[in-house]
């Protein structure tokens, strides 16, 4: 993809918007999302070419404004209520489905993962772990009070223990999260809206998974319903945060 000043990066394709149309090809400007170079963020840049062999074949070349490249997948590209995005599916499962610590394909972020998932890493799960919408609800929870503190809302606790004990660090910070009982809501969040903070402690990061709300049903609190916001017309959710039986085709993105 080129950006302003000339330089090309490979971007994947979960880290671009399309502007204005829903279809990707070469010239088209998109902007990009989700990198973890923050200051590429935000940039609009001009997708360059197509892929079609050597290293990162089958993903499209974007350029950026230090002039390098970066690959774009094109199977993470879906179009949604007729607008194309880009999205990562990497280690998505179907709700329902029973979750194994030997699949290779899991992975996670310590500082977003639920509780319930922390005991499953321990294998304190004697019956397994299934894929239920609570486990995005706290995810997505983390994330918004993230845009308010600018950093992860567990990292503190996680960082702590592992500086303590490299090696056993993690384990411990599992094995905190697991056991923990209140939501992980900061001051700062309640500082800056109390009812935010009460919409993040009373559904998206309740401790005990079959009392949270799923992020479909979060959308129907006062909080989020009297706002212009809308739910997707494209398969919208309609199981609750703990349960595992979807509507049919609905996937689980495990963190």
């Amino acid at each position: 993809m080129e950006v302003p000043d000339g330089s090309i990066k490979a971007i994947k394709p979960e880290n671009l918007t399309v502007e204005p149309d829903a279809k990707i090809e070469v010239g088209i400007q998109v902007r990009i999302h989700g990198m973890k170079s923050v200051q590429l963020n935000g940039l609009l840049g001009t997708v360059d070419r197509y892929r079609s062999e050597g290293e990162g074949a089958g993903r499209w070349e974007v350029k950026v404004p230090d002039g390098s490249i970066k690959a774009i997948k094109p199977e993470n590209l879906m179009v949604f209520d007729g607008c194309l995005k880009l999205i990562d599916v990497d280690g998505c499962v179907d709700i329902g489905s029973r979750l194994s610590l030997s699949d290779p394909s899991l992975s996670f972020s310590p500082v977003y993962c639920a509780p319930e998932w922390a005991s499953f890493l321990l294998g304190n799960e004697e019956a397994g772990l299934s894929a239920t919408p609570g486990l995005d609800a706290w995810s997505v929870g983390c994330t918004i009070c993230e845009l308010v503190t600018l950093d992860a809302i567990l990292k503190p606790a996680y960082v702590k223990l592992v500086r303590r004990d490299r090696h056993q660090g993690p384990g411990l910070y599992l094995d905190w999260l697991k056991g923990l009982e209140q939501a992980p809501v900061p001051k700062a969040v309640k500082q800056f809206d109390e009812e935010l903070a009460q919409l993040m402690s009373g559904c998206l990061l309740v401790c005990d998974r079959t009392l949270r709300s799923s992020c479909a049903e979060s959308l129907d609190t006062p909080y989020l319903a009297r706002d212009k916001l809308q739910k997707t017309k494209s398969s919208p959710l309609k199981v609750e945060a703990h349960d595992t039986t979807p509507d049919e085709g609905v996937v689980q993105d495990l963190m």
